[in-house]
């Protein structure tokens, strides 16, 4: 039977710390997913990448458990979590970002960080007075706008950041979440050319080996330039699965998605 409780501790972690089989997911007759298979290594940047259509969000709403799957099994961390509710999966260290920025406007990027912090079970558990939970949280959401290279905008309100690093805070916010692994949908989208290299920089030179990150990406120079693996979805079906090097390589790829050039 199911535990409920939100957090099981691992003796050991699986060769795969992601892996889904015969995912499927249908919106009434309109099938989206259809049978995919895929395993995310520990530590790994794992590209997800198609034409529009191919299933990349709704997959990832589905791994995360925002929409149910008509069929097949998500397994994170060597647990079955096909079935758990959104919360549990986040607690258990699944966070996303989304293709929508999903700010609080009127909150300076501190007090976002600060807001994802309060809500994660070490900060609620901790055994320290409010003054001093205040002060610690203040402390760790200014270390992860520095992470992701905000240091300066701390005491900006979210609604006036550059979409570029609205889409930075948001990273921050999810790393707040303490993920194991950390789903980015399209996040270079609407950057511009110094905004995508500094985001490409963040995933290379400070959570690479940190976190293991799933990144839904239509810029072949952010995919290329960050991920160890890519799969390629093409009408919701895996149409392959390799190293950058397979899959420019790889015929179908370049037919069905990175053209024939």
């Amino acid at each position: 039977m199911q535990d409920d409780d939100p957090y099981v501790a691992r003796a050991s972690a699986p060769q795969a710390l992601l892996e889904i089989s015969g995912l499927t997911k249908a919106f009434g007759p309109h099938s989206v997913l259809k049978g995919v298979d895929l395993k995310i290594a520990p530590n790994a940047v794992h590209a997800v990448i198609g034409p529009n259509g191919a299933g990349k969000t709704t997959l990832v709403n589905v791994i995360t458990g925002v929409h149910p799957p008509s069929g097949g099994t998500i397994a994170f961390a060597g647990e079955d979590v096909t079935d758990l509710a959104v919360h549990h999966r986040a607690r258990r260290g699944l966070a996303r970002t989304f293709q929508i920025t999903n700010l609080f406007g009127d909150l300076n990027a501190q007090e976002n960080v600060e807001v994802a912090l309060a809500g994660t079970r070490r900060y609620r558990l901790a055994r320290l007075d409010a003054d001093v939970r205040a002060r610690a949280g203040a402390t760790t959401a200014r270390d992860l706008l520095a992470l992701v290279g905000l240091a300066t905008a701390a005491q900006v309100k979210a609604e006036v950041l550059s979409h570029g690093d609205q889409r930075l805070l948001e990273v921050a916010v999810a790393l707040a979440c303490q993920p194991r692994l950390l789903l980015l949908d399209e996040p270079s989208a609407g950057m511009s050319p110094a905004e995508t290299k500094a985001f490409i920089d963040l995933v290379n030179e400070r959570l690479r080996g940190k976190v293991t990150i799933v990144l839904i990406e239509h810029d072949m120079a952010v995919v290329m330039g960050t991920a160890d693996r890519i799969c390629v979805l093409a009408g919701g079906a895996v149409l392959a699965d390799g190293t950058p090097n397979e899959i420019m390589q790889n015929p179908f790829v370049r037919e069905a998605y990175l053209g024939r050039a």
